[in-house]
């Protein structure tokens, strides 16, 4: 599904258009490519840099956007359909099949002659979602995860039938594992790579997890099926070889 809509340049005046098109090749999974260009109410203008992947998860397709309302700084909302056509059929129903992601304000960041889509999660849509201290041990079926950006580490999410998520930090490199013993087409590693020290925020919900690195200019979702109200939590930090 193509989508056109028009989001503020951070720190500038400037609007920009970004095209967004749905594609089930061309991306991890079912998933979305974009270009960013300008638009004269007929005609829409590519910028030279291409295409890019708006998310590098299997599962967040199809997003929606509202033009309006806007917030301060011009940002308009969408929201994703975090679900895979390569598999969701097949999933066991829970009540659903697929979730929708969380909302997410839309800006763009110029870096020379490119422009990059930023992600932030609207602030009271998550309001009461508690915010997890790495230190404990179980974590509930909805959370939030504040991930340091400047060391290497590994996040492990289980649940008591053995599916589990695993957040992974190798240097740059940003691994998401993704095992379920019942349903082994969900089993899947996808990987970010990242620039930079910043923090990585981590949304958890029942049946999904949505992260956001680079100050939400890179995102990485996927849906899951851990089982329960709490998981099993496990974090350490792994101190680079000399």
């Amino acid at each position: 599904m193509p989508l056109l809509i028009e989001l503020p340049v951070e720190g500038e005046i400037e609007m920009r258009w970004l095209f967004k098109v749905d594609v089930l090749r061309g991306a991890p999974g079912s998933g979305a490519i974009y270009r960013t260009g300008s638009f004269d109410g007929t005609q829409f203008r590519p910028d030279p840099q291409g295409w890019a992947a708006l998310d590098a998860g299997t599962d967040f397709y199809a997003a929606i956007a509202w033009h309006e309302p806007r917030d301060e700084q011009r940002r308009p909302l969408w929201i994703g359909w975090l679900g895979n056509h390569a598999y969701q059929g097949q999933l066991p129903l829970q009540g659903w099949r697929g979730a929708m992601s969380l909302p997410r304000l839309l800006s763009l960041r110029r870096t020379g002659d490119e422009f990059r889509l930023r992600q932030c999660v609207a602030e009271n849509a998550v309001a009461g979602v508690p915010l997890i201290d790495l230190a404990q041990t179980t974590i509930p079926a909805a959370a939030h995860i504040d991930l340091a950006g400047d060391s290497d580490f590994k996040l492990r999410i289980e649940d008591a039938d053995g599916r589990m998520l695993q957040i992974e930090r190798r240097a740059s490199l940003l691994l998401l594992t993704r095992r379920d013993p019942a349903l082994s087409y969900l089993d899947t590693v996808q990987q970010l790579v990242l620039h930079g020290a910043a923090p990585i925020d981590v949304w958890l919900d029942i049946g999904s997890l949505e992260l956001l690195a680079q100050q939400g200019c890179a995102a990485l979702s996927v849906q899951h099926r851990l089982s329960g109200e709490e998981f099993a939590l496990h974090y350490e930090t792994i101190m680079a070889a000399d």
